[in-house]
Order: structure tokens, then sequence, then C-alpha cells
């Protein structure tokens, strides 16, 4: 039986946490045996901003710069504290990964944060 899991410190303290792949184990030093460790990027932080509604409507966000080949994720989280939804407000990422918009259904005036995450896994 092998070890899949580790969650510890090394010498000097710092974090570590690995998680192979099944029949592998943690004492693996071949990368290709391990899906998670302590280094893996897999919600890249790629920008964050705010737009700002007076009402109803839609504003776009252009992502192009960073040339995405998967989908990102993109969290929401507007000034009067609802939780995003289609009968309220939300994103809609673009088919070619350069854009999205953020619309605002309920034409109240609000203030929405967003935050963009290359998604690598």
């Amino acid at each position: 039986m092998v070890d899949r899991i580790f969650l510890g410190f090394d010498v000097g303290g710092q974090p570590i946490f690995r998680l192979t792949k099944p029949g592998k184990d943690i004492s693996s030093t071949d990368p290709e045996d391990f899906i998670l460790t302590e280094t893996s990027e897999t919600f890249r932080p790629a920008m964050q901003g705010f737009v700002t509604f007076t009402g109803s409507g839609s504003i776009s966000v252009d992502i192009s710069s960073f040339d995405f080949t998967d989908p990102p994720y993109i969290l929401l989280k507007d000034s009067l504290d609802y939780v995003p939804g289609y009968y309220d407000y939300f994103a809609k990422l673009t088919n070619d990964l350069s854009s999205f918009s953020i619309t605002n259904r309920r034409g109240l005036a609000r203030t929405v944060d967003y935050k963009v995450f290359g998604n690598t896994m």
C-alpha cells in the first residue's frame, strides 16, 4: 500500500502538501506522479476589478490579454451582499474566452467586485 496524501512541514518550517496519482507514493521524485503539490497553481489569479451599476444593464470586461485556453473562474460579490444568480446579477463568458459581461437584472444600484482566476487543472 502506498501513501498518497501528505500534509506537513519541511525542515525550514514551510508547509508541504502532496497528493499523488493512484498507485504512486508521496516519496516519489517524479513530478508526473503528483496531482497537486504546494507549488501547484490550480487557480492562478489573473485580474480583479469592479463595475458600478445605477440600474439594470450589462458591462463588458476585456480579458483577451490573458490568452486563456480553458475557461477561467470568475468570482462576483456585490455591494448589497446579494448572492449572484441569473435573476439578480451574474457573469457570462464569451465563447472565445476574450471577455465576459456582468449583467445586473434587478435594476438595483450596486457595485460588483470581480476576481478572475486562470484554470490550470
